[in-house]
């Protein structure tokens, strides 16, 4: 809940090379914060690492062998922007101190030796203004998770009434695609991926949001109508090595499953610059269903495994990065109408479970409006709309 947090201690995480520094730190401020010491940056910034979420102030000592407090508060803005940083300092390191507020590495720096009293004061202000921030976020959370939902229902039905175009039995193979992606949806994607890019008031704007559906809806029917070469005998996907190639060819069925698999891994690398990993196809000797697996190897710099979900899932969410979601949607279908049981895509580190997003494609290859609907709201009805 959004003030579930506001009643627990702030943590504190305090980093000095002194170690009596820490001793007495730790001492004086122990009753009122949740209190993590540090003897050096290093030490510090795997502490942070591990108890991000339980830690919402770092206060460092400028002076320190290995790296100076500036770089390590300029560490903990990159890696958690909205922990507050205050830096500790001698008179004759003032105008350092001063440089890294200016910079914004800081929220404010305080003088050695300290006051306990005025030290205090600044770790209670920090903490109520980490609360504010946090309270801040997640009520932007909670709005973006909102528009999320209304963005991907409207896509839905818009999808599902611009179908009766593809004919009775294009139209059921679509839906049977939309059901796998919607299955597959987690929670929260959200956008953007970058840190380049921030969401603005306007944003939500209902001109903007009904402009930015009309412009993202033609850029999907145009991508939805272009022509899928089917498999032939000189076909290739420059991402499969030669077994994963003979066995998906082996199991084509006329489908144009190479076709497809390309023109998505390729929009993937080429239109979103995403490295493409493992490509494998995994065969039952038994009655099993064949299985697709593909790995992604997320760039932060590009928003990890995230940057890679909002590619996935942007037909049904985003207002961009729409060629690759179309493109999946399509594989999804051919795949689907192949017999395949599911496409395991992995988005980031190599077993990591959590990373692994099934999309399952069991079933009839075929499906009904009414099941796309149901599809939609079963997955809603399974978010906790207060975790998002």
């Amino acid at each position: 809940m959004l003030n579930e947090n506001l009643g627990n201690r702030c943590g504190v995480l305090y980093i000095d090379d002194e170690e009596k520094a820490l001793k007495y730190f730790k001492m004086a401020f122990s009753d009122k914060f949740n209190i993590f010491t540090a003897p050096s940056g290093k030490e510090g910034i795997d502490i942070l690492r591990r108890e991000a979420g339980g830690i919402g102030i770092v206060i460092s000592d400028q002076r320190m062998p290995e790296m100076l407090g500036a770089e390590i508060l300029g560490i903990v803005r990159q890696e958690q922007p909205n922990i507050v940083r205050i830096l500790t300092t001698a008179y004759s390191d003032l105008d350092s101190a001063i440089q890294a507020v200016n910079r914004g590495h800081i929220y404010q720096y305080v003088v050695k030796p300290w006051d306990l009293a005025e030290l205090g004061m600044v770790l209670q202000r920090a903490a109520d203004y980490f609360h504010v921030l946090s309270e801040r976020n997640e009520l932007l959370a909670l709005k973006m998770s909102t528009l999320q939902r209304i963005v991907c229902s409207d896509r839905v039905k818009w999808l599902l009434l611009t179908a009766r175009n593809l004919g009775e039995t294009g139209r059921a193979k679509l839906c049977g695609g939309l059901v796998s992606l919607i299955d597959a949806m987690p929670p929260s994607i959200n956008w953007p991926a970058t840190r380049a890019v921030k969401n603005a008031a306007g944003d939500f704007d209902a001109g903007a949001l009904i402009r930015n559906e009309y412009l993202a809806g033609i850029e999907i029917l145009g991508l939805l109508a272009e022509d899928q070469a089917h498999e032939s005998a000189s076909a290739s996907c420059r991402w499969l090595d030669e077994s994963a190639y003979s066995g998906l060819r082996d199991l084509d069925k006329g489908m144009g499953l190479i076709a497809h698999l390309d023109a998505f891994l390729s929009a993937m690398h080429d239109a979103h610059e995403i490295e493409i990993g493992r490509v494998e196809v995994s065969r039952s000797e038994g009655a099993e269903p064949p299985v697709l697996r593909i790995g992604f190897k997320p760039d932060p710099e590009a928003g990890g495994s995230r940057g890679i979900l909002q590619a996935l899932f942007a037909l049904l969410v985003s207002r961009e990065r729409l060629r690759a979601s179309v493109e999946l949607l399509k594989m999804l279908v051919a795949f689907r109408s192949a017999g395949f049981g599911c496409i395991r895509i992995q988005t980031g580190e190599e077993g990591g479970n959590e990373n692994d997003l099934p999309f399952t494609l069991e079933g009839p290859p075929m499906a009904a409006p009414e099941d796309v609907l149901q599809s939609l709201t079963d997955r809603f009805s399974s978010w906790d709309i207060s975790r998002l």
